[in-house]
């Protein structure tokens, strides 16, 4: 896909309260809805990984469910630095943890008890989840891929947002596919006479949309690392992992 994130300056999507990592300190402090939101971009990756280790569906959500518990009851966020690595690291490196060392001296427990339950919140979670099992890749890049696809479809759904607010969503929905690079885009001509502008205007709409979709996926990866040096390389691991 190409690559619509630039280095312009951060511009805070629409609602956005939490920078840096702020959301992070709010979830290690109880915040249930920062650790929603965190759960809303990690749920996904984590809950495939576990699934890539061998686990099947009903186990994997057991153990993804109650690491995240874990998370809180430890108050192992707290333990999360931004000083020491990428937040995602620290959160895949204890989930190995929790997996040897822990969850196989736990008692089974029913499923649906005494456990504070989150849920694949993410538009689209469910289907991206599903597809795991055509893949071949390894726990590790698998995790780091599905990392990817929420961070762009939570950058989408806020510029998708946007554009309603703007009363653009017909043409925004015309665009996505110039947006993600499907192999599929149509010509601009065509597009261009649906929506009753002309090739060149549509051009320059792709443009200016691509570059607030970067903005928005800088904006994404910046609520959980230290610097903006540190975007950058997780932009670009952001789309490599997209390739892969």
């Amino acid at each position: 896909m190409k690559h619509p994130a630039d280095h312009t300056p951060l511009q805070s999507p629409r609602g956005f309260r939490t920078t840096h990592w702020s959301l992070v300190v709010s979830a290690s402090a109880d915040s249930r809805e920062a650790l929603e939101e965190l759960c809303a971009v990690y749920w996904p990756p984590l809950f495939s990984y576990v699934r890539r280790l061998g686990y099947n569906d009903a186990e994997a959500e057991d153990l993804t469910q109650a690491f995240f518990t874990r998370l809180l009851d430890k108050r192992l966020l707290a333990l999360a630095d931004r000083d020491r690595g990428r937040f995602r690291t620290f959160l895949l490196t204890a989930l190995r943890r929790f997996v040897v060392n822990e969850w196989k001296h736990q008692t089974a427990e029913k499923r649906g008890g005494a456990t504070r339950h989150f849920t694949l919140s993410t538009p689209g979670a469910e289907q991206l989840v599903a597809a795991d099992v055509t893949t071949n890749l390894t726990p590790d890049r698998l995790f780091e891929r599905n990392w990817a696809l929420v961070v762009l479809q939570r950058a989408l759904d806020e510029l998708e947002s946007e554009q309603r607010t703007a009363g653009k969503g017909e043409s925004y929905r015309a665009l996505v596919p110039y947006l993600i690079g499907d192999a599929d885009v149509p010509g601009y001509d065509a597009v261009a006479k649906q929506l009753g502008s002309t090739s060149a205007a549509l051009r320059m709409l792709v443009v200016r949309n691509r570059k607030r979709l970067g903005e928005l996926i800088r904006c994404e990866i910046r609520k959980t690392v230290g610097s903006d040096a540190d975007v950058d390389e997780e932009v670009g691991q952001l789309f490599r992992s997209l390739q892969s």
